[in-house]
């Protein structure tokens, strides 16, 4: 191997220690296990919390929830389906390469509609699991993020089956949990 094959530890420009040095390419591979492992524990939490809570047959099904804050996750989450399609098939149908060319604002109005609906759901859920609503959504959350790790596709098909996961998830917990 060559010398820039390697890449260097040191803690900063300035220090004069001997650095100690890996080759590049078993630093990406260590990265890549790493973050793989840490995607799998992810979603083995998300099952777990999943399971253990019941969350879907809840949120349809117990008179504590929070309707009107269930309905504001619920749109919130098809606002923004429907910006991940435009995303994924309108605007690469309409020749962009970039969505940021056709419409530069959409990713903060994603990022705020999904915080929104990230809070709605904690405060729709919280009659019923008090304090823990506060660890179960973003455990729900990361968990079903992490499943991406897993998709063989790249580019903004991702997106799309991450959302049929997630339907197909909900329609699981409604009726066959």
């Amino acid at each position: 191997m060559d010398r820039q094959s390697y890449t260097s530890l040191k803690r900063n420009e300035h220090d004069e220690t001997a650095p100690v040095s890996r080759p590049k390419e078993l630093s990406n591979t260590w990265g890549y296990i790493r973050t793989k492992i840490e995607a799998l524990i992810w979603i083995l939490v998300f099952f777990f919390v999943f399971k253990r809570t019941k969350i879907v047959k809840e949120l349809f099904n117990n008179p504590q929830i929070n309707e009107l804050f269930l309905m504001i996750f619920l749109i919130a989450f098809g606002i923004n389906f429907a910006i991940i399609v435009f995303v994924s098939l309108v605007v690469p149908y309409l020749g962009y390469e970039k969505y940021e060319d056709y419409s530069p604002h959409i990713t903060p109005l994603g990022s705020v509609i999904m915080a929104v609906g990230f809070f709605s759901l904690i405060i729709a859920i919280y009659p019923v699991y008090g304090l823990w609503s506060l660890l179960i959504v973003p455990i729900l959350g990361m968990g079903f993020l992490m499943f991406a790790h897993f998709i063989p596709l790249k580019g903004n098909a991702n997106s799309l089956i991450l959302f049929c996961i997630f339907t197909g998830l909900l329609v699981y917990g409604r009726y066959y949990h």
